[in-house]
């Protein structure tokens, strides 16, 4: 169950955009320091995805951020990486 509701979560962040469908979750042997960071070997073992779309301004365009996401699994969880970059990050707002 736990593990349907963080693939369902996946998608819904954007993997389902990515023009080539396939992801490979490469299995590893022991759990990532969940830390924010992807510097760990675990990470670097991964494939990355890097082939998305965007929907706005333009559905299905060239993204005008660069955005890599990196699966990963052992035997108790799914782990999922993101790099996403922002040619303008002091414009972000939080939001709650």
């Amino acid at each position: 169950m736990k593990l349907l509701i963080l693939v369902e979560l996946v998608l819904l962040c954007g993997l389902a955009q990515a023009q080539d469908s396939t992801v490979v979750a490469t299995r590893i042997s022991s759990a990532p320091d969940i830390d924010g960071r992807l510097e760990e070997q675990a990470w670097q073992t991964g494939k990355p995805i890097s082939r998305f779309t965007q929907s706005d301004p333009v559905e299905f365009g060239h993204p005008t951020q660069q955005t890599e996401v990196i699966v990963l699994f052992d035997n108790d969880a799914l782990y999922v990486g993101a790099r996403m970059t922002d040619s303008a990050p002091d414009s972000i707002v939080a939001r709650l």
